[in-house]
Parts: C-alpha cells; structure tokens; sequence
C-alpha cells in the first residue's frame, strides 16, 4: 500500500483489523502493548478510515478471548450469556467459540432490530457492536447507583416520555 490512497485499493488487498493490531505491538511501540485497548481502537480508527479491512466477529472475538476484563465481555455477561473465563477453561481456542456465538447472537439481534437508516447513522457493524456492549454493563451501574431498576426504566421509556432516565442523564 506504500505511496497508494488506501480508498483506491480493494478492500481484499488492504492489511485485515488483526494486523493493524499486531503493528504496533510488533514494532514495539510503548502503548500498543499486548492486547491493549490503544491497539484496538488504533486498528479500529483504521478500519474506519478505510485503511485496513473492518474487523469481523471472529477477529474481534479473537482479541476479546485474551482480553475479558475489558467491558465487552462484561456487557455479554450482563446480557446472560455464559462466558467461560481463563481460569475455568484455559484453551483460548474453546473460550473463542463462546465469545463468537455471543457476538454474533448480539450482533445479529441488534441489526435485525434496527432500521437501514439507523444502521448507517451508526456505522453499524463489528466496531459498533463491540462498543455497544462495552456500554452496557457501564450503564448498568449508572442506574444501579441511581437507584433505578434497568427494566422497569425500560418499561416506563415505553410507555411516557417523561421517566426516570431523565434524573440519571441531568
């Protein structure tokens, strides 16, 4: 890709999300340690500005099996999905398959049940969805510490304009 505008290539022939990753952490470079999230949201960046190729569910599941303490895993676990950690089942190889199924059963609920404008409003796809989750268990603890309960403000945003989501976003 030297001297050639990445918007010119085909996307085939573009470097894959995985590598934009390994970059840095393969030149060395300070904040592109080993699974680090700056090394992720680098090759996200990347991937957005037509780069390198957009990560799939397997690339991206890929990173979050050698990274469950980061919020991703936390919103499929908030959600009810049962992820093994390390400690229970150390072979990474296993732990991807049910991350995989997870993100993808995610990811495909939320394209199904957004609209296509929606969908390019957002820039619907892998990046999205993994941001997305890493939200959830966050925003859980912000109506856990407002005293709310998540499903009953999700009822009442149903049903009145007015509800309690309201008091937590003042």
């Amino acid at each position: 890709l030297h001297n050639q505008n990445p918007m010119h290539v085909n996307e085939a022939q573009r470097p894959s999300h995985t590598d934009a990753i390994s970059f840095g952490q393969d030149n060395k470079l300070t904040p592109f340690s080993k699974n680090s999230l700056t090394g992720l949201q680098f090759a996200n960046n990347l991937a957005i500005l037509g780069i390198v190729r957009q990560p799939t569910v397997a690339s991206i599941a890929d990173w979050l099996v050698h990274n469950e303490r980061l919020g991703a895993i936390n919103g499929l676990i908030f959600l009810g999905f049962n992820i093994p950690m390390k400690r229970d089942i150390p072979d990474a190889s296993i732990r991807k398959l049910w991350i995989k199924a997870a993100f993808q059963t995610v990811y495909n609920h939320v394209e199904m049940n957004m609209s296509l404008e929606q969908r390019t409003q957002c820039h619907f796809g892998v990046i999205f969805v993994e941001h997305l989750l890493c939200k959830v268990s966050r925003w859980a603890n912000v109506f856990h510490t407002a005293g709310l309960n998540l499903s009953e403000v999700a009822r009442a945003e149903l049903t009145v304009t007015s509800s309690p989501l309201a008091k937590v976003l003042r």
